[in-house]
């Protein structure tokens, strides 16, 4: 991580909403009961909360679901909007089971009770495998949206060259075969006008022949458009 010393974890950055220091303080001690590091970053109101997550945004959310001036409702569509990757954690004093299911169909991670603060860690650890999992599948999708993107691209050029090169042989067999053609034809109409007319088997294969030019030059007018 940028900032670490080489080969060293960063500390992960926990912002917690929680207006009871002494709450926080069992948040952390728990926290660091469960081997995480991580430097935790406490505030109260709304305007601090939002100043934080521009400035630093966090690794981690936690936050207590009722505030005298701020919800956790308010607190999680902030989130959502601002830093939508970040795990979200309640860590409450009470939340009934209607409003727990809330809360995760809200979009946060999970939710932890105060009293039962042991398995805060464990909570915070999961939610970061989680996130973590979600951004490597979203790399993931976003390599193969840009493989088939390349590919489209590469298709549609390969397109364009098919076509030149039909375009170009067309023309080919229209120009020079279509000269060619028409030379053999002049020199067919020569040849007859010196051939004597007593030889009339011989004018006939003349023509003939010149009408066999004529049709193939048509032909060739027909196959190079197509």
């Amino acid at each position: 991580f940028p900032g670490s010393a080489p080969g060293a974890p960063r500390e992960l950055r926990i912002l917690l909403l929680e207006d009871n220091a002494p709450h926080a303080e069992l948040v952390e001690f728990f926290l660091r009961e469960s081997g995480l590091r991580f430097h935790l970053t406490r505030v109260e109101t709304r305007e601090d909360y939002v100043e934080q997550i521009q400035q630093h945004p966090p690794d981690m959310i936690l936050l207590d679901y009722a505030l005298p001036s701020f919800d956790g409702y308010a607190a999680l569509a902030i989130a959502k909007e601002m830093v939508p990757d970040t795990p979200f954690i309640f860590v409450t004093g009470t939340l009934g089971e209607e409003v727990a299911i809330e809360t995760l169909k809200s979009g946060a991670t999970d939710y932890v009770l105060k009293s039962r603060l042991a398995r805060l860690g464990p909570a915070v650890q999961r939610a970061l495998r989680e996130s973590a999992d979600r951004r490597e599948r979203q790399r993931a999708e976003d390599k193969l949206r840009r493989s088939l993107d390349q590919l489209r691209a590469l298709t549609t050029y390969l397109q364009y060259v098919r076509e030149e090169e039909r375009t170009r042989i067309a023309r080919e067999v229209h120009d020079e075969l279509g000269q060619a053609l028409t030379g053999l034809k002049l020199d067919m109409s020569w040849l007859a006008t010196k051939v004597a007319r007593s030889t009339q088997p011989v004018q006939d294969k003349v023509k003939t022949m010149v009408d066999h030019i004529d049709e193939t030059i048509q032909t060739v007018r027909r196959i190079a458009p197509e």
